[in-house]
């Protein structure tokens, strides 16, 4: 799932769901549409340990048991243009600070299954 965040040049966060998850927001996300999700964390792509990322940034979102999804059903564009935090302030906030994060879902579609190779001791 890609999620857009625009700014000035616009900036790309891709938003990540695997397991369970995966299978839970599939049937629930549809492209176009405006949603707003809660409980969902920043972490950093060089620390990824459950999937390997090709991702050309260097943070994601991540989409847990927790999150929550809710379809927003009038999306307010307001007159001026807001200020947007960056990424990598949120990111550096103290743990369970509430932050809003805007987003577009720009497609939804199946992820291929990238076999883990590394062995367990």
């Amino acid at each position: 799932m890609d999620v857009v965040r625009t700014r000035d040049g616009g900036t790309k966060i891709e938003a990540v769901a695997y397991d369970d998850q995966a299978d839970r927001f599939n049937t629930a996300l549809r492209t176009g549409s405006a949603y707003v999700f809660s409980n969902v964390g920043f972490m950093d792509t060089e620390a990824a340990v459950e999937v390997e990322f090709n991702l050309p940034a260097d943070l994601y979102c991540s989409i847990g048991r927790r999150t929550v999804l809710d379809a927003a059903a009038n999306i307010i564009i307001p007159d001026l243009p807001p200020r947007f935090n960056e990424f990598h302030a949120v990111y550096r906030q103290c743990d369970r600070t509430l932050a809003d994060v805007i987003g577009v879902v720009v497609y939804v579609r199946r992820e291929y299954v990238i076999p883990y190779l590394k062995s367990f001791p």
